[in-house]
């Protein structure tokens, strides 16, 4: 073979194990996030179908939405150090949706929480609270590496609540939440 033949064919083998390569890693990024993603798709769904039903109200935010509110956040509390910090914590968070169905009918209610309850399915359950038969559940996925929580989302059926923080969130923002509380 002549050398621009050998470099033709170099240049096709480069190629082909570049597109390899980045294939390999898409798919193995895309299996490192699907359960994870799958579980957010599958709140967001229960959230959207829901949410027009008689008694429910809900916010969802997205990306835009969620940066305006930190903006307008940190400039009506510019005074106060502690709020600014929690506020800077949270830039990881890229979608916010809020679900508050306790005007809902009784069935209805529970009908709710089960459709949420069963879209929680493979996340990982963080904490559990009970107080007075009224529970609070706290889901995500926890990164030990980077002291982060993917996905936050709290459901408290007892108050027919739900609270999801969508994107990343450092775990002593947590504690510095509850303490502002």
């Amino acid at each position: 073979m002549s050398e621009p033949q050998q470099n033709a064919v170099r240049t096709v083998m480069s190629k082909k194990l570049l597109l390899f390569l980045s294939l390999l890693l898409t798919v193995s990024a895309s299996a490192r996030t699907a359960p994870r993603d799958e579980t957010q798709r599958r709140i967001s769904s229960v959230v959207s179908k829901v949410r027009h039903r008689s008694g429910v109200e809900s916010v969802s935010l997205g990306a835009l939405g969620t940066a305006a509110v930190r903006g307008i956040a940190k400039v009506a509390c510019a005074s106060d150090p502690e709020i600014r910090e929690v506020l800077r914590a949270l830039n990881g968070i890229r979608r916010i949706e809020v679900l508050q169905y306790e005007d809902c009918a009784p069935k209805e209610r529970e009908r709710i929480a089960r459709e949420l309850e069963a879209a929680f399915e493979g996340c990982e359950l963080l904490l559990e609270a009970s107080e007075g038969g009224d529970s609070v559940r706290i889901f995500g996925y926890v990164d030990e590496d980077s002291g982060k929580i993917r996905d936050f989302v709290l459901h408290a059926p007892g108050e027919s609540s739900l609270v999801c923080l969508f994107g990343t969130l450092s775990i002593d923002v947590i504690g510095k939440l509850a303490a502002v509380r």
